[in-house]
């Protein structure tokens, strides 16, 4: 063999072990599939379904969650029952099922949290539902831990 050909063989083997070595790159570090993103994504899309579940209940004769909220934010009475407690027991009862998820539910007025029920310190938020009732405005929203 002449030394042109052994020269030559021997690029021919460099650009292969490049050519092997982008594609264990790319298999490995740039086309690698996250499970916690996936997990992540649907938990958002199960604390998004949830919200919206949460603020069509209806109560008791056409007075839904988002109604009891505006009269929790002012400390009232609704249904014959205090607002705030008749939120929370609704609440706990649609979070409770879910025994794979640590549930935080808060409500805000423009004054600050009037209501929150459970412990989160961090976690995926849903998002945030805003809405006026009984004069007030009103942002709710779900943390899964």
């Amino acid at each position: 063999m002449k030394r042109g050909q052994a020269e030559m063989i021997g690029l021919a083997l460099v650009v292969i072990l490049f050519v092997l070595g982008g594609l264990f790159y790319l298999k490995f570090v740039v086309l690698r599939s996250d499970d916690v993103s996936s997990a992540s994504h649907f938990s958002s899309v199960q604390a998004r379904y949830l919200l919206h579940a949460t603020v069509s209940v209806t109560l008791c004769e056409d007075v839904t969650l988002t109604d009891a909220l505006g009269v929790c934010a002012s400390s009232g009475i609704i249904c014959g029952e205090d607002a705030c407690g008749l939120i929370t027991t609704t609440i706990t009862q649609l979070t409770e099922r879910l025994s794979f998820h640590q549930v935080q539910f808060t409500a805000e007025s423009p004054s600050g949290v009037f209501l929150s029920l459970g412990l989160c310190a961090e976690g995926i938020v849903s998002p945030h539902y805003y809405f006026t009732s009984h004069g007030r405005s009103i942002d709710v929203y779900y943390t899964f831990c």
